[in-house]
């Protein structure tokens, strides 16, 4: 928990607003950091629609905080499997994020 004034936020509502995702998407992307996984077996552990799992994965991959992998299958076809963008990363982009925030509101308050 990260105390500002007037309001304490917490660090998954940060990660969320810094890269504007669901409660979902944070929760999907956190299963992903453990290991790599399908969407099929993401809906499973979280209880989730497949459809759902599918939007998030689109999105996180979108924002570029998860990758895909391709696996031929020997029986025909392929499947994917996604895996997260390391957490060191994630968390740079994230500093960046707020310096890049704290920046602007330091100029907002400079021209009021």
């Amino acid at each position: 928990m990260i105390d500002f004034a007037c309001k304490s936020i917490k660090v998954e509502e940060l990660i969320r607003c810094s890269f504007q995702l669901s409660k979902t998407d944070y929760e999907v992307l956190v299963k992903l950091m453990d290991s790599e996984k399908d969407t099929k077996k993401l809906a499973e552990e979280m209880g989730l629609d497949r459809s759902t799992v599918q939007k998030s994965v689109s999105k996180l991959r979108n924002q570029g905080l998860i990758k895909r992998r391709q696996y031929n299958l020997s029986s025909g076809g392929y499947r994917y499997v996604y895996t997260s963008k390391e957490k060191e990363e994630i968390k740079k982009e994230v500093r960046s994020l707020i310096d890049k925030w704290s920046s602007s509101a330091k100029e907002a308050i400079q021209d009021w």
